[in-house]
């Protein structure tokens, strides 16, 4: 058709207190081929647009939170994994990963060439076993400023000078 097309609205009532919630629900089953949910904002001309929004808050309470959750498999089985893929393109641009804070900033962009980490504060990265940093054509680690300063601590916790561990710092063999 021409035009514009019709649209379908899942709506709850609303009260002081609250609203009811809307589930879709595929069937299940023991079957190993599953039902499935697909939400698609498909065009073949434009690109459409996908959102999901908890919900604001305008009475000073909290807004709804967005939580996506993989299922989880009882006894022995596996359980799934949250795959989030950006759009591809066969000739043009792909997608990029954006993960946005509260105030509309990108913190953290990945893309086909480059994974890009913004922060208004702190980055951490923590491992309770070992964490590496790896590049093909090298690794660089820098610091801006006059006074900024890079330190690298082996061991516990505290002053480098309470520390135990060893730091190895070397060249491949020839």
């Amino acid at each position: 058709s021409s035009g514009s097309s019709g649209g379908i609205s899942l709506a709850t009532g609303s009260s002081e207190t609250g609203r009811g919630s809307v589930n879709l629900t595929p069937g299940f089953g023991s079957t190993v081929d599953l039902a499935s949910i697909q939400l698609t904002a498909a065009s073949t001309q434009v690109g459409g647009e996908l959102t999901i929004n908890g919900g604001g808050s305008n009475s000073g309470t909290a807004a709804s939170e967005v939580q996506i959750e993989a299922g989880g498999a009882s006894s022995s089985g596996s359980g799934a994994s949250v795959t989030i893929q950006a759009g591809g393109s066969s000739s043009g641009t792909k997608g990029s990963l954006l993960f946005k804070d509260g105030g509309d900033t990108t913190r953290m962009s990945v893309s086909e060439s480059v994974t890009t980490m913004n922060s208004g504060g702190t980055i951490e990265w923590s491992s309770t076993t070992t964490t590496s940093i790896t590049g093909t054509s090298g690794v660089n680690i820098h610091s801006t400023g006059t006074t900024a300063q890079v330190t690298i601590h082996s061991g516990g916790q505290g002053s480098p000078s309470s520390n135990s561990g060893l730091i190895n710092i070397g060249t491949a063999d020839s």
